[in-house]
């Protein structure tokens, strides 16, 4: 896996975000992945098996990307794709800041848990549209549903690790209802693709 071609074109805070990807006191997390390369890193660790799928929607723009079963992919197939990345930093207490870049397009969403305040931030500029992006990790030892939506009048975002078992698996369950209803036969194309026995794989 080639990390470079999954980091190119970084915006400003990106590469503040790259810097600290590496130190043990902050916990920010990489996901990432072009459609043909897929990257995760939690705690400093780059991960070897794990199922990853990133949907973003922004008005008639849909794109699904990231690796069911070992297999890359995107949905639907043969779109022009740029790295897309989901960077999560997680302050703990249930503070944490979600930033996604896709289309060289960098936004950030803010979530303050003591006044259940969010902001989608698009450069330095705060922005409401009707965007969406969900992102989901399924690993051997948990669930992990990063979501933010912008079309609910409030508590837009959310960040969810869940240690595998039934808990996680009914987690699981929900992040692919909701991924089908924005992309219409993807948990088909998924079994194809990975077959079922990958579903716990990663």
């Amino acid at each position: 896996m080639n990390l470079n071609s999954l980091m190119t074109s970084l915006s400003d805070r990106e590469q503040e975000l790259t810097a600290k990807l590496t130190k043990p006191k902050n916990n920010i997390q990489l996901l990432a992945s072009n459609g043909e390369e897929s990257c995760a890193i939690i705690n400093q660790t780059m991960l070897d098996s794990y199922n990853l799928i990133i949907g973003i929607i922004q008005n008639d723009t849909r794109l699904c990307i990231g690796r069911y079963g070992e297999q890359p992919f995107s949905f639907p197939a043969n779109q022009s794709i740029s790295p897309t990345r989901v960077w999560i930093d997680d302050r703990g207490q249930g503070d944490y800041i979600i930033h996604f870049n896709c289309y060289n397009q960098h936004f950030e969403i803010s979530h303050d848990q003591d006044f259940e305040k969010y902001r989608l931030l698009y450069g330095d500029e705060e922005i409401n549209i009707n965007l969406v992006m969900i992102a989901l990790l399924h690993c051997p030892k948990f669930v992990q549903l990063s979501v933010y939506d912008g079309r609910l009048a409030q508590r837009k975002s959310s960040h969810i690790i869940i240690p595998l078992g039934i808990a996680s698996e009914n987690l699981r369950i929900l992040a692919h209802s909701m991924l089908d209803q924005h992309f219409p036969a993807l948990s088909r194309y998924l079994v194809q693709l990975g077959g079922r026995e990958n579903e716990t794989a990663g």
